[in-house]
């Protein structure tokens, strides 16, 4: 399984800009338990995404998350579309130098 250090993010864009461009009338968190339980997007029943951790643990669904394509640089695994939150929201902190 490819983990953060070795996926590459490209072409994020805003989760309800996702759906629109890909048809989709509705976004669903689901629960599949025939894979232990884990979670997933589903963009209208025809295109589905990963989600990230802050998303599991939150099990909801905002307009401020983002839709980004990921792919493995270290070859293990299949490009594939991944729901997280934008990067800001991983920001602790901020000194601002004048």
């Amino acid at each position: 399984m490819a983990t953060a250090k070795t996926l590459e993010f490209t072409n994020s864009m805003n989760i309800i800009t996702f759906a629109k461009e890909n048809n989709a009338p509705k976004v669903q968190l689901i629960n599949n338990p025939n894979e232990g339980g884990k979670l997933f997007v589903s963009f209208g029943g025809s295109l589905n995404a990963k989600v990230s951790e802050k998303v599991k643990q939150s099990k909801v669904l905002t307009a401020d998350l983002v839709v980004s394509k990921c792919i493995d640089i270290a070859g293990k695994e299949k490009p594939f579309f991944m729901v997280h939150t934008s990067s800001e929201d991983n920001v602790q902190d901020t000194l601002t130098i004048s």
